[in-house]
């Protein structure tokens, strides 16, 4: 399982991250003054939470291509202050093994 650190107004350690599908991400959540996450995870889903928890997501590639993803969190405080930050994640093409016999 890759894992992943999002820091609140810090770039992430690395701009690349590659996987075979399934690939299971952790992203840990390590925002601090907000109460309210929002996750995007470039695949269609999305999460709303109100604790800065580890969460786990799970990518698939079904097609012949890399598949690039971006993982995207928004904290929002009860304040009204707001901040981003955003990764891309990239998946490759999943194997397929197959044989037939006569």
């Amino acid at each position: 399982m890759q894992k992943l650190l999002f820091i609140q107004s810090q770039k992430p350690e690395t701009d690349e991250v590659i996987s075979c599908p399934p690939f299971d991400i952790q992203l840990s959540n390590s925002s601090v003054n907000a109460d309210t996450y929002h996750w995007s995870f470039g695949d269609g889903t999305i999460l709303d939470i109100n604790q800065a928890d580890t969460i786990n997501h799970i990518y698939n590639n079904t097609t012949n291509n890399i598949a690039t993803y971006t993982i995207k969190l928004n904290a929002l405080s009860n304040f009204g202050c707001v901040d981003s930050i955003q990764q891309n994640i990239n998946v490759y093409p999943g194997t397929i093994a197959d044989f037939s016999s006569n």
